[in-house]
């Protein structure tokens, strides 16, 4: 089943390579090589919360598909009571607290490592101390103080 954000690229009539969102009747974009449509399709997939992208080759057939994904942020940060937590972004509840902050950093930094996510380390006045990104994005989050 293909869900709403899923990208295909392939080779039009005219020569172009095209960018489509599976549910559009038209390409969102045009390029002169399949690489760069490939390259804006994962721009747009990534903007807008992650997909799969389908390639096609010049027969037509599927050459490719990827998943591609929005990395998140896990937050290490010291709560109300003095303990020390860790919780993904977006998130209200932490998954797990900690009375020391190392505990927490490794915690966090084992999640962070196996889900391919980034590490936001905030100090005792809610700051952000340090950023380790584990996602292999070169944009890792920008600092939200």
């Amino acid at each position: 089943m293909s869900k709403k954000n899923d990208r295909i690229v392939y080779k039009t009539k005219d020569g172009d390579w095209a960018n489509k969102k599976n549910s559009a009747d038209k390409a969102s974009s045009l390029h002169s090589t399949q690489k760069a449509a490939e390259e804006a399709a994962r721009i747009m997939l990534k903007s807008q919360g992650g997909g799969e992208l389908t390639t096609k080759s010049l027969d037509g057939k599927i050459r490719s598909k990827e998943s591609i994904r929005v990395p998140t942020s896990y937050h290490v940060y010291r709560d109300a009571h003095g303990k020390w937590c860790v919780k993904k972004s977006g998130s209200v509840k932490a998954i797990k607290s900690f009375e020391a902050r190392e505990d927490s950093i490794e915690f966090a930094k084992k999640l962070s490592k196996e889900e391919n996510n980034d590490l936001v380390i905030h100090s005792i006045d809610g700051r952000i101390k340090s950023k380790e990104s584990y996602s292999g994005s070169p944009n890792p989050p920008k600092d939200q103080q």
